[in-house]
């Protein structure tokens, strides 16, 4: 059997507390049916934001050792995802996260299909309503109340999220099918 290493380079701390269950979890089921043993996935300190000869650093650093780098932007700065691919010459093994402008469009759908205590669930919104919402972040705090910091919750709401709520957002597609590209490159499915 096939042992798949991956690594995570967020733009953020939150990002990263609620990306690398949910890659960890869409990962492990992949291996189910692919036949392959998703190890665990290791991160770096250094953020997708930073200068742009650190960021090459340390996904250079990182693919020397892992399968596949996912790495996170967001929608807005997709483009840096493959910019750095050619840089540092890496080809599909890059996998970009990229959530229609911020991570906290996939941390809301989360939150709908969880519904966490204190989360406003009037008004559902479906998949594509929460890809065309200007501001998922604000749209998240104000169902929160304000009353908590909304990051607090997303490793929490990300342990517990069925990934096939996920799939129903457009940008988790396009997430999705570059990341089974990348494995079928790798041959691991």
């Amino acid at each position: 059997m096939k042992y798949l290493v991956s690594a995570l380079l967020t733009e953020g701390e939150s990002d990263e507390a609620f990306l690398r269950p949910v890659l960890q979890n869409l990962l492990d089921q992949m291996a189910l049916t692919y036949e392959f043993e998703a190890g665990f996935m290791r991160t770096s300190p250094v953020r997708a934001i930073d200068l742009t000869a650190r960021v090459d650093s340390a996904a250079s650093v990182l693919l020397k050792t892992s399968d596949l780098l996912f790495v996170h932007r967001d929608h807005r700065e997709r483009s840096k995802i493959a910019a750095l691919r050619t840089r540092i010459g890496a080809g599909s093994r890059v996998v970009a996260v990229a959530p229609v402008l911020e991570t906290e469009a996939w941390v809301l759908a989360a939150a709908f299909a969880v519904k966490p205590p204190g989360f406003d669930v009037t008004k559902l919104l479906g998949p594509k309503e929460i890809e065309r919402l200007a501001d998922p972040k604000a749209e998240l705090n104000r169902r929160y109340g304000g009353r908590q910091c909304i990051e607090d919750f997303f490793g929490l709401l990300a342990e517990h999220v069925d990934v096939d709520v996920l799939k129903q957002l457009p940008a988790y597609q396009t997430f999705l099918q570059d990341l089974t590209t990348a494995l079928k490159e790798l041959n691991f499915s």
